[in-house]
């Protein structure tokens, strides 16, 4: 899929806990940071950049950063899609233009993922799945 897409981190997390991120495999005490990071090497997601909203002095889901995203990677967003667990950021996304894909997951959002739909079911977002792996075969279908 990484020839076909560029896959890129957009996190609130500062550079600092990015940068030792990428450089090591430590335990972290940010639970969701680790799920989500667990998931993306079992479904073959090489990121391409590691953004932290820090570098654009806000944070999700105020729309500088996802402008400031696009703009630096000269991307319209028409051609970007956010994925993410939190509704929130979704929002913020799609305030942008931004297409919007929502990953169900336990410990994220918890009330509201069971209620969440995609567009073709009246819902918000444009696709709404239960894991990466399962986003993973519908953007690369073998």
């Amino acid at each position: 899929m990484k020839a076909k897409k560029l896959l890129v981190v957009l996190s609130n997390g500062n550079i600092r806990l990015l940068a030792d991120m990428v450089r090591q495999s430590f335990a972290l005490t940010i639970r969701m940071l680790i799920q989500a990071f667990m998931q993306a090497k079992h479904a073959d997601f090489p990121w391409d950049v590691v953004l932290s909203t820090e570098l654009f002095s806000s944070y999700k889901p105020n729309e500088k950063v996802y402008k400031a995203a696009m703009h630096h990677l000269s991307l319209q967003p028409s051609k970007v899609a956010m994925v993410a667990a939190h509704i929130f950021d979704l929002r913020g996304a799609a305030r942008c233009g931004m297409k919007t894909i929502y990953v169900r997951r336990a410990s994220e959002d918890a009330d509201a993922a069971r209620d969440v739909k995609s567009k073709d079911e009246g819902g918000e977002f444009d696709i709404v799945v239960d894991d990466l792996v399962e986003l993973a075969g519908m953007l690369d279908p073998k």
